[in-house]
């Protein structure tokens, strides 16, 4: 296998050290051989910007594509959406399957959110969206709500295939030194702590937090915990202390490794969207992990997600951006450890039996071997 990848940046907008002013350098992790190339780096703020970031990569990966030598399939992770347009010329350059994965409507999330309100860009964006479609072989997506409003779409013509998030439970499992060290590290002792740890985007609604942080504010025994990065963080940080919200708790961008540590010092994990059509069909990736170190969710979204949660009985479902109602449930889940304790053993048994790495890799492979029989 061969990875086609920019350098890293993201969320940040800030290129390592180690990578930075580099134009091409090759690794090899876990067997895979990666071809990293330069990107125009910038913060996940302001639209151009992101748009100029996306295409540089776009472009370098087509003069960059004969590196990976034959391939039998071409396989490509949406958003950005750019990324299709390289993905589709890359497959009929290596005569190999395109097989496009949707982890999120780009196009939709930007109207909704109003990113975009420009009606020829909508068109124009639209159109590449169309042709990158009828390119594929086959389409993946994450949620059964992508999956449906691909296959109503008339540009697409090949097979759509729900291809979910999932999560490696060897390594997202908790660890109670890993719990002990970080809460002592973080200056936590015996709080409840309620964890957002994820990118702090416009997609969220993180205002809600900051709210329900300030109807908490005479709980002692409460921290609310932001880890992350993104364009709406230096934001937040500036309300938090103009507002004086001293109950809120914010960590930088956390790596990898880390993620089982944090996860299992927190008592609860908020996962919250704005309230937005769009996300009714969304399922963030952050419960899977969350779920399978046996921490109950606070989930502030609804449809797809707020289903999956009711029916794994791992946490409490809220509206979104309803601060009173987040507020309550951290409270509820801080007044009732038995509660947390059920309801997090519930989501982990969930996500072992329906989301396991396993379980997903395989999936994939059956929708490669179909791909590439199909005539």
């Amino acid at each position: 296998m061969t990875v086609l990848t920019p350098m890293p940046s993201y969320p940040s907008g800030v290129v390592p050290g180690e990578y930075r002013g580099r134009l091409l350098i090759r690794e090899t992790q876990a067997g895979a051989r990666i071809i990293r190339s330069w990107v125009y780096a910038t913060p996940n703020r302001g639209f151009v910007r992101r748009i100029l970031g996306h295409l540089s990569f776009t472009a370098l990966s087509l003069m960059l594509a004969p590196l990976a030598g034959h391939q039998d399939i071409v396989f490509v992770e949406s958003p950005p959406l750019f990324h299709g347009v390289s993905g589709a010329l890359i497959a009929r350059l290596l005569r190999a399957r395109f097989v496009f994965n949707i982890s999120d409507l780009w196009l939709e999330s930007a109207i909704d959110m109003g990113i975009v309100r420009h009606q020829a860009l909508i068109g124009l964006t639209r159109l590449m969206q169309n042709w990158i479609y009828r390119q594929a072989d086959a389409i993946t997506a994450v949620t059964r709500g992508i999956v449906a409003r691909l296959e109503a779409d008339p540009a697409v013509r090949c097979p759509v295939h729900l291809l979910t998030n999932g999560v490696d439970a060897a390594i997202f499992a908790h660890t109670e030194s890993g719990r002990t060290t970080v809460r002592a590290e973080i200056g936590l002792g015996e709080t409840f702590v309620a964890l957002y740890a994820g990118t702090h985007g416009l997609a969220h609604g993180l205002d809600s937090i900051l709210d329900a942080a300030k109807l908490l504010r005479e709980r002692d025994d409460i921290r609310i915990v932001l880890a992350g990065d993104g364009a709406e963080r230096a934001r937040l940080f500036a309300r938090a202390r103009a507002e004086s919200i001293e109950n809120v708790i914010f960590l930088p961008n956390q790596p990898k490794e880390r993620m089982p540590a944090l996860l299992s010092a927190a008592d609860a994990c908020l996962v919250p969207l704005r309230d937005l059509p769009i996300f009714r069909g969304a399922l963030p990736s952050k419960m899977f992990e969350a779920m399978s170190i046996g921490c109950p969710l606070i989930l502030s979204v609804v449809g797809e997600a707020a289903e999956l949660v009711t029916a794994a009985e791992c946490g409490i479902v809220v509206p979104p951006e309803d601060a009173s109602a987040i507020a309550k449930a951290i409270t509820q889940l801080a007044d009732d450890r038995e509660l947390g304790a059920k309801l997090g053993a519930a989501g982990r048994a969930y996500v072992s039996r329906h989301f396991s790495r396993e379980a997903i890799v395989d999936r994939s492979e059956r929708i490669f071997a179909e791909t590439l029989a199909r005539t």
